[in-house]
């Protein structure tokens, strides 16, 4: 299929302004994609989701986000339980094996996250226009003009999500719509891999950090797993932050 939505060419420097004009002259939300890679991935994906877009919003809005947290994290405390079984039940001598990462586990660890004191030490920016090695703005990025109601909408009409961990459009929209309520959360870049918001009311406290942390580990394993290691550090990224980054695998 070809992609169905109106595409930008930019130079990425331009991305974020442009994205603002777009939606001032147009209306609906305009999004940041990344590469042409992106979309022939989002192509791709649309093809593995035979819904309607209005199914999907409709999908959406049945969804309870806080009953959906708590069967994530149901699902994660069972899994966690069955390892933890196998492990037991393994038959192998700890005492005559050394474990090498052990070691120099203390060398390798980084620097600990402290968390911000005021708004103005909060960490965050959008980054999807940028490589990520160097932090050089991109050549080129695509932005799509997305003719949604509403923001939270967004993963219903690129059907973006259902890979590996990342949840599927319906659920991706319904957990959206959650934070665009409570938190003003709006989806700036959804690339093949990313999807990144900026926060209009981030949260204030150590405990609300906490809280949204441990949700945004439920929605997106891969970015404590394998970025910052705890939900707790995870939690000192978000206090005050203005903007969101979610990364699956």
């Amino acid at each position: 299929m070809t992609f169905p939505y109106p595409v930008h060419h930019v130079p990425g420097a331009q991305a974020l302004e442009k994205r603002a004009q777009l939606q001032q002259e147009n209306g609906g939300f305009a999004v940041i994609l990344g590469s042409e890679e992106t979309l022939e991935f989002l192509e791709e994906n649309a093809e593995f989701h035979e819904e309607s877009t209005d199914d999907l919003i409709r999908q959406a809005l049945e969804i309870d986000a806080l009953q959906w947290f708590a069967d994530q994290q149901a699902e994660m405390d069972a899994d966690a339980e069955e390892w933890a079984d196998d492990a037991a039940n393994d038959e192998f001598d700890d005492e005559s094996e050394s474990d090498p990462d052990s070691e120099n586990e203390a060398e390798n660890e980084s620097e600990p996250l402290e968390w911000p004191d005021s708004p103005d030490k909060a960490q965050g920016e959008i980054i999807s226009h940028q490589d990520i090695l160097t932090g050089d703005f991109l050549d080129t990025v695509i932005l799509a003009s997305i003719p949604a109601q509403e923001n939270w909408q967004i993963p219903c009409y690129l059907k973006l999500g259902g890979w590996n961990a990342c949840p599927p459009p319906a659920e991706m929209a319904a957990i959206c719509k959650f934070w665009q309520e409570r938190h003003g959360t709006q989806i700036v870049c959804a690339t093949a891999d990313v999807l990144e918001m900026q926060v209009a009311r981030p949260p204030q406290t150590k405990e609300e950090a906490l809280e949204l942390a441990q949700q945004q580990y439920l929605f997106c394993n891969d970015i404590v797993d394998q970025g910052v290691g705890d939900v707790e550090s995870l939690a000192k990224t978000l206090l005050y932050s203005p903007v969101w980054y979610f990364w699956w695998d």
